[in-house]
């Protein structure tokens, strides 16, 4: 991002960018206290998709629709689920500049295995499946969990355990 100000600022030179580089831990923290008192300190914010229509709700950002001369084309090529994520009432509100999924991946062995099916019955009381609930996640990664060469569950990353909690099963 910093490079696209650079960029942007070599062909206007009367634009200037302040960037204030938060962790994102603090970020959101920070922008709630600033929409909060209405300092109006930010003129642009890069964030998380999914921090767009909260911001919409809190009154912090404008449409764009009004910069961007046809924002129909613009999105032409997003994924309707994209697009849903940043409009509301016929408003655009963000401009996302790449996105990416999440997914979980699992074992197939151990799941599709008999003798492994029937001792999750024994021990959960329902069939052994791929989770679809919080519950279901932490009984097969319980179940799973046989150190030290097994475990129910691996994610990457001390930050990523946020964005199961946010966007994973529910």
């Amino acid at each position: 991002m910093l490079r696209a100000f650079d960029m942007y600022s070599d062909e206007h030179p009367d634009v200037r960018f302040d960037p204030d580089v938060t962790p994102r831990d603090v970020a959101r923290m920070k922008l709630m206290s600033e929409i909060t008192e209405q300092r109006g300190t930010y003129d642009i914010y890069f964030t998380w998709l999914q921090d767009t229509l909260w911001m919409v709700d809190a009154g912090a950002i404008v449409p764009l629709d009004e910069y961007i001369a046809d924002m129909s084309s613009y999105l032409e090529d997003y994924p309707d689920f994209l697009a849903s994520s940043i409009q509301r009432d016929g408003n655009t509100y963000s401009l996302p500049i790449y996105w990416n999924s999440l997914c979980m991946f699992y074992r197939t062995d151990l799941f599709e295995s008999s003798e492994e099916q029937a001792a999750f019955r024994a021990e959960y009381g329902y069939d052994l499946r791929p989770p679809e609930t919080w519950q279901e996640w932490v009984d097969t990664a319980e179940f799973f969990t046989r150190p030290p060469d097994l475990y129910g569950y691996s994610i990457n990353g001390k930050a990523w355990a946020f964005y199961w909690d946010e966007y994973g099963v529910s």
